[in-house]
């Protein structure tokens, strides 16, 4: 089950999160997470193109994985084409199968099955989950760790979904490949020889046997002392006559002054 460490991890992360987004793109109405792009690089020629944000500890993506347990057969899927094609294919060194579904069956094995546990609302109120067969596989014998995961396929996946760009907190702006802005800004990627590089990694995440895309160790993320942080991305954008906003067209100007931002606000695009 979600340990309690991970409560706090996930909470801190969530904060933290929220208020790096604000900073880059200008504050908004509504939740953290409620938009599949955090925000939009926005050019007056060349047009907007997403951006995806975050902490280094993001989850870069996430994806679901399930146990039949009535036809013993385990299976793994995500909404993004390409990750999921990626699920299908990745093979383990020193491992004949391929497809995170057969490496987890190697790894879990058979004779999971679904339950239900109690948990202690924030309102105080205990609540019944119905936990996946699959999460109690992952809660019984841990998580499975798949190291290096391909840096390429994850620019396709942000680049299908019109993600061009990702900054991430005290690392810098990359593109992902195709740079339609002509930011003077590098491709997303790790330094040479990474230690774990991307994982994709299980967990039970309140009750469904889901699992996410990390970056365990960040320092295996490339850091560019240009655009590392906030001061460096204005003179970046400011140099190719661009901006961020939450919206395609930028952020609206009564959620900056009803909701407040702090600082300087030159590189965000209001109207």
């Amino acid at each position: 089950m979600l340990k309690l460490s991970e409560w706090l991890l996930n909470e801190t992360y969530a904060e933290g999160g929220a208020k790096f987004e604000v900073e880059l793109f200008g504050p908004e109405h509504g939740k953290l997470g409620s938009h599949a792009t955090d925000g939009y690089a926005i050019h007056p020629e060349r047009g907007h193109a997403g951006v995806e944000a975050g902490l280094p500890t993001k989850d870069y993506h996430q994806f679901n994985f399930s146990y039949d347990h009535k036809n013993q057969v385990w299976s793994a899927a995500a909404n993004n084409v390409t990750l999921h094609n990626y699920l299908q294919d990745v093979e383990i060194s020193g491992s004949r199968r391929k497809g995170l579904a057969s490496h987890m069956e190697d790894m879990y094995g058979h004779g999971h099955q679904p339950s239900q546990r109690t948990r202690i609302k924030s309102n105080g109120q205990p609540e019944t989950v119905n936990v996946q067969a699959g999460a109690n596989a992952y809660n019984k014998m841990g998580s499975l760790h798949i190291d290096h995961v391909d840096v390429d396929m994850i620019n396709k996946s942000y680049r299908e979904v019109g993600k061009h760009y990702v900054k991430i907190k005290g690392h810098w702006l990359f593109h992902t490949g195709a740079n339609p802005l002509k930011l003077p800004v590098q491709k997303f990627g790790l330094v040479k020889d990474p230690k774990r590089g991307f994982s994709l990694q299980t967990r039970d995440k309140k009750g469904r046997s889901s699992g996410k895309l990390t970056l365990p160790i960040k320092s295996d993320l490339k850091v560019d002392p240009r655009t590392k942080d906030i001061e460096g991305v204005r003179e970046v954008l400011a140099s190719a006559g661009a901006k961020f906003g939450r919206t395609p067209m930028g952020t609206q100007s009564s959620h900056m002054q009803d909701l407040g931002y702090e600082g300087d606000s030159s590189h965000i695009q209001v109207f």
